[in-house]
């Protein structure tokens, strides 16, 4: 079953702001430690050099968590794009295929008020495929796109 653009979008939403929350969550995490990563010769440090340990670990910490935010936000981009253009080809079918090429030539080669008229006859019809071939036409030209 084909999802809506609006389920997509909201599953789209949903998946960025967990890459992002995550992301948040591991700075705040590096900018809460205090001390460095234990080592074998950390007890041997000055205050000065803990500091500077601490510094290059949360450095390296945050490229890491960085990269993978990057990874990951790409990742979720490109997967979103993919579903929408599968989801707009899916509708552009819908809407303009039409099978019928001689219904699709009358409406093309119609004026704006037989175009009218064909609409209506579709509609009184219940014909189907001379409505999405009115539509087609009328999409063309661009009327009622305003």
């Amino acid at each position: 079953m084909s999802r809506t653009v609006a389920e997509i979008q909201a599953e789209h939403s949903l998946k960025i702001s967990e890459i992002m929350n995550s992301y948040l969550d591991v700075k705040d995490e590096i900018k809460a430690t205090r001390q460095p990563e234990a080592g074998a010769y950390l007890d041997r440090l000055s205050g000065e050099q803990r500091m500077a340990a601490l510094r290059e670990q949360a450095l390296g910490r945050v490229r890491e968590a960085y990269e993978s935010t990057l990874t990951a936000y790409t990742s979720e981009v490109g997967r979103y794009q993919e579903e929408i253009a599968r989801r707009r080809t899916h509708l552009k079918e819908q809407v303009f295929k039409v099978e019928a090429a001689g219904a699709l030539a009358r409406a093309a080669l119609a004026t704006d008020t037989e175009l009218g008229v064909l609409l209506e006859l579709a509609a009184r019809s219940s014909n189907a495929e001379l409505g999405r071939a009115v539509f087609v036409a009328a999409d063309q030209r661009g009327s009622g796109t305003s």
